[in-house]
């Protein structure tokens, strides 16, 4: 939600949380490399995707991919 209304300081909080609770949810890692994208993060970012595709996800729908120029 405070993704989609882009409040990105609450939202990036509750990734990280989020990311403390579980550090092997791929699916996490690649959407909080989506919001640090959008936050101009972009070395971050790649960082973050990279560490979703290590973790097995490989959603090939989502858009990270292509935005950081790796691929599942």
């Amino acid at each position: 939600t405070y993704y989609v209304k882009r409040d990105t300081q609450k939202a990036d909080q509750l990734y990280r949380r989020a990311l403390l609770i579980n550090p092997n949810d791929g699916w996490l890692h690649a959407e909080y490399a989506r919001l640090l994208l959008d936050q101009g993060l972009n070395d971050r970012a790649k960082q973050e995707a990279q560490l979703a595709k290590k973790l097995g996800y490989n959603d090939r729908n989502n858009e990270i991919w292509g935005r950081v120029g790796i691929w599942p």
